[in-house]
C-alpha cells in the first residue's frame, strides 16, 4: 500500500488525543503498513518546517518503506542547462589543452584564480537574478573545464 498524509490526518481537527503517543497512533500504524510513501512538498512551506511531516518520514525510513519525493516537472530552462553544461565543460577542457591558454592564463595562476574568484563573488551578489546568474554560471563552468583541461595537459 501507499501512504498519503493529506488524506490520513484530519488537518483541521483537534487530533491531540490521537497522537498523544505518536509511535502508537493510528496514523503511525497505517504508515507502518505502507510499503511506499510519497512526500509532496508545497511552494508555501518546506516539509521540514512541519514536525509531523518529519516524524512521518522518519517512521517510513525506520520501517523500510520506499520514500518518493514529488517534484515539479522540469522547465525548459532546466533542460537547456542539462545539455549546455557538458558542452561548455567540453569546450573549456578543449580550450584548456591549447597552448595559448596554458601559456597566457596558467603561467600566471593568479589570473585564473582571480577569474574564478570573481565568478564566485558575482554569483553570491547576483544569485537572485536568473539571467545574470546564468551568465556567471556559464563562465564558471567554462573556466572549470578550462582548468581541468590545463591540468590534464600539464600531467599528460
Amino acid at each position: 500500500g501507499a501512504w498519503c498524509c493529506i488524506f490520513a490526518l484530519p488537518q483541521n481537527l483537534d487530533v491531540g488525543g490521537l497522537i498523544h503517543e505518536p509511535r502508537l497512533s493510528p496514523f503511525a500504524a497505517a504508515l507502518r503498513s505502507a510499503s511506499r510513501v510519497m512526500v509532496v512538498p508545497t511552494c508555501k512551506a518546506s516539509i521540514y518546517s512541519r514536525i509531523w511531516c518529519i516524524y512521518e518520514a522518519h517512521l517510513a525510513v525506520e520501517h523500510g518503506s520506499v520514500v518518493f519525493t514529488a517534484a515539479p516537472p522540469l522547465r525548459t530552462s532546466h533542460l537547456r542547462s542539462i545539455f549546455a553544461v557538458p558542452v561548455l565543460t567540453g569546450l573549456g577542457v578543449a580550450a584548456g589543452t591549447c597552448k595559448f591558454f596554458v601559456r597566457h592564463l596558467f603561467n600566471n595562476i593568479d589570473v585564473f584564480t582571480s577569474l574564478l574568484s570573481v565568478c564566485f563573488l558575482l554569483s553570491l551578489v547576483f544569485g537572485t537574478r536568473p539571467r545574470t546568474s546564468m551568465c556567471i554560471n556559464t563562465l564558471g563552468v567554462f573556466l572549470g573545464g578550462l582548468g581541468f583541461g590545463a591540468v590534464c595537459k600539464f600531467w599528460g
